[in-house]
């Protein structure tokens, strides 16, 4: 199996990783813009519309930034293939951590029967909500 990531050794010049890195940045980010443009500018799970931004190191992402969402995760063997990558808003990316695609899509349509996608703040507590009752029937 190969492997797209290069490490240094002694005798490497870090400019030319340093190129690479900037290629690969520089791919992710037209493959993030264009399905940002295709999905409409919305998440793919609750629909919430999303602002494309540069993160910024030291500043806190908001919650309805896009971000690039693995459907089946890189350390699983997910690829950054354009059938396996979705544009999902910061907020739903760091709670889907926990389940499947189908079963976050699940929580999605539970939270969104009954609240605003907007509103973030009772996502996450109807999502830790949701994970307890998920225990309690596992």
């Amino acid at each position: 199996m190969t492997n797209d990531v290069k490490f240094l050794t002694k005798n490497q010049n870090p400019e030319d990783t340093k190129s690479y890195r900037e290629k690969i940045s520089h791919e992710r980010k037209a493959l993030t813009e264009k399905l940002w443009h295709q999905q409409g500018n919305c998440c793919y799970y609750c629909g919430v519309k999303t602002r494309f931004v540069k993160f910024q190191k030291g500043h806190r992402p908001e919650f309805d930034f896009a971000t690039l969402e693995h459907l089946v995760p890189q350390c699983q063997g997910g690829t950054d293939d354009i059938t396996n990558v979705v544009m999902s808003c910061f907020h739903c990316n760091m709670l889907r951590s926990a389940l499947n695609v189908g079963e976050f899509q699940e929580f999605c349509q539970q939270f969104l029967s009954s609240h605003s996608n907007q509103d973030f703040e009772m996502k996450r507590k109807f999502f830790k909500q949701y994970m307890r009752q998920r225990k309690n029937r596992i």
